[in-house]
């Protein structure tokens, strides 16, 4: 062997441990799946498999069916404009926030709608400051666009503005949100996001320039009790994000938008940032097929009452167990504290070594708690809740010898 060995790509820029949670948890649901087969219950990533409203499948159907070649052929780069178009009618609509087509950028999925957004209004040497518990990329393409953040916690289910102006230092930026919350399922109010709006535009009077607010707002159609707000109503510096499968439950077709507020200073100019990070990062719009579909479910939501039912069954039946569970009212998560004795990832594997995946808290930059996503209905969702509330109970007998607090 002669000379030094190649550095991984994860190596060279420091993705390493951002990477390696998630690679270690696919490695324990693999030998999970493999372990159980089909006694195994996966509550872990949101893969749905109960059907809770069938029109965007039948839609994605009947759209793939209608298409001629000619309308087969390249969009632009940010989406056909005549379906972007359609998209901000409705978001204009649904916020009295008078979007235009240029202020809305098709994306393959949520994932790219954000990894865009960062791309296209961060630069190197900036700080982002991300609310947590939140969802376990948004540092991963903040390093790979070498921005700085640091983690700022809620407090009581709501952002702590204290704790936020305390990090905010002469490199932040922006702050990224994730409303309604993920993994938690916690929606802010209008009065809570009012707060936090009045808190960014203090410091950006003390700065001298107004901070950006990411809104990652892919789950906003998941809500099964009271209703979504937007910060857009109450802050000016919003860039949005939308995911069409989060809501239809068609998340292997990765389809999304990022949508900048009408109301963002400089506002020409970051639309054309938007599309030019899109092209940057060879992501380029969805497919012609998705676009229709989305443009075409665009003002409707998918029915809530089977995830509102099933939201319930499980709560109820975890809290009976002496479960701590977490509040919430949107998303198709349950969010629950694990027992004393085990922490995230020891309580990940003993529900594995049952036959049950759920995601431990690490994994959303938090601690000591697990996500259910609620895969699944009827005996086979109660099936694996008991098995979950046995370990809260054998943990519990033992009393706490390890773990967390």
């Amino acid at each position: 062997m002669s000379g030094s060995q190649r550095r991984s790509m994860s190596e060279k820029r420091g993705l390493e441990p951002l990477l390696r949670p998630l690679e270690q948890f696919t490695s324990l649901h693999a030998a999970t799946l493999r372990r159980h087969g089909s006694h195994a219950i996966d509550l872990s990533f949101p893969n749905p498999r109960v059907r809770r409203d069938g029109r965007a499948v039948d839609l994605l159907g009947a759209v793939a069916g209608r298409l001629t070649a000619d309308e087969l052929q390249y969009t632009p780069l940010g989406g056909s404009t005549i379906l972007r178009r359609k998209v901000a009618g409705v978001l204009s609509q649904m916020t009295c926030v008078p979007y235009n087509y240029r202020d809305i950028v098709f994306t393959p999925g949520g994932a790219a709608a954000l990894a865009t957004g960062f791309a296209a209004l961060l630069e190197p040497g900036d700080e982002a400051l991300v609310l947590t518990p939140g969802w376990m990329d948004y540092p991963l393409y903040l390093r790979q666009l070498g921005v700085g953040w640091q983690f700022v916690r809620y407090a009581g289910g709501s952002p702590d503005l204290a704790a936020l102006t305390r990090a905010w230092g002469p490199r932040t930026r922006a702050v990224i949100l994730s409303q309604p919350n993920c993994p938690t399922g916690v929606m802010l109010g209008a009065a809570e996001l009012a707060s936090l709006a009045e808190a960014l535009v203090d410091v950006g009077r003390r700065d001298g320039r107004m901070p950006i607010l990411f809104s990652d707002e892919v789950h906003r159609d998941q809500t099964w009790a009271g209703e979504f707000v937007s910060p857009v109503h109450f802050y000016d510096n919003v860039v949005s994000f939308y995911s069409l499968g989060k809501a239809w439950s068609l998340q292997g077709q990765r389809t999304g938008y990022l949508a900048i507020s009408p109301r963002f200073q400089q506002r020409e100019s970051v639309q054309r940032d938007a599309v030019r990070a899109l092209r940057a990062n060879g992501a380029c719009a969805p497919t012609v097929v998705m676009q229709q579909v989305m443009a075409e479910l665009a003002g409707h939501r998918p029915a809530m009452g089977s995830l509102a039912a099933d939201q319930d069954r499980a709560r109820q039946l975890l809290r009976s167990g002496g479960a701590d569970v977490v509040d919430a009212t949107a998303t198709a998560f349950v969010y629950v504290r694990c027992p004393l004795g085990l922490t995230d990832s020891e309580f990940a594997e003993a529900a594995a070594a049952e036959g049950v995946l759920i995601l431990p808290s690490e994994l959303f930059h938090d601690s000591s708690h697990y996500r259910i996503a609620l895969n699944v209905g009827g005996e086979q969702l109660d099936e694996g809740l008991r098995r979950l509330v046995r370990i809260h109970h054998v943990t519990e007998s033992r009393g706490p010898t390890r773990g967390t607090s």
